[in-house]
């Protein structure tokens, strides 16, 4: 040991201060990367909610197309192959 300076001797490892300084910026790191995350998180629910609520309309406007292209003439809804249910007083008299 009689080769090595005084200096080589004390500055092996790393400080208590430089470990916590590490410590500090990777949390800070990690913070970052979760608020990415849970940010987009936010944001893929939103799209999903934007998506079946298109979907969603989309079915009710084609139902709505269909009805609207069955209209006779006079303004009455035909409907093909529809069963009736009679609902009134007379209801189940021939």
């Amino acid at each position: 040991m009689q080769g090595r300076t005084h200096d080589s001797l004390t500055r092996r490892g790393m400080t208590l201060v430089e470990l916590l300084v590490a410590v500090a910026i990777l949390v800070v790191m990690i913070a970052g990367v979760g608020y990415i995350f849970s940010t987009t998180s936010k944001a893929v629910r939103h799209a999903q909610a934007v998506i079946d609520t298109n979907a969603a309309l989309r079915v009710v406007s084609g139902r709505l197309r269909e009805d609207l292209e069955s209209l006779s003439p006079d303004g009455f809804l035909c409907l093909v192959g529809a069963t009736r249910y009679d609902s009134g007083p007379d209801r189940g008299k021939p």
